[in-house]
């Protein structure tokens, strides 16, 4: 019985878990958000909680390619993060922050094409 109810808690506790977090590490050119070689966990995936945070270097992390529908995104430290104009859609499904070092840049190429951000929880910017 207490194998069964500890077997059942562990079920429970892995099916409320969160998202897992990511965070951007530069490590492999600094600059593509594609690279898994830049990211502790491999590149971002869908519902995945997303931290990008520089802490004083110069990066400035560019999204070339669509990306999946992310948890959350965090901006800290410095971080600098553009979208390019390729007419997708930045999905975040829980909370976006951008602290006040942070900056996200948007490309608008003409009325037709632009990137967009879509933020489906709370927005915080400092």
């Amino acid at each position: 019985m207490k194998q069964n109810l500890l077997f059942l808690i562990l079920i429970i506790f892995t099916s409320f878990s969160t998202n897992a977090q990511i965070r951007w590490t530069g490590d492999y050119d600094g600059r593509s958000w594609e690279e898994a070689g830049n990211w502790d966990g491999g590149v971002p995936t869908e519902g995945s909680d997303v931290i990008i945070s520089i802490g004083g270097s110069s990066e400035i992390v560019v999204i070339n390619e669509p990306v999946p529908t992310l948890g959350s995104l965090q901006l800290l430290n410095l971080a600098y993060l553009i979208l390019s104009p390729n007419d997708e859609e930045l999905v975040i499904s829980g909370d976006f922050t951008v602290d006040n070092t942070s900056k996200l840049l948007v490309f608008i190429s003409d009325k037709d094409r632009y990137s967009k951000v879509v933020v489906k929880g709370n927005y915080y910017f400092n």
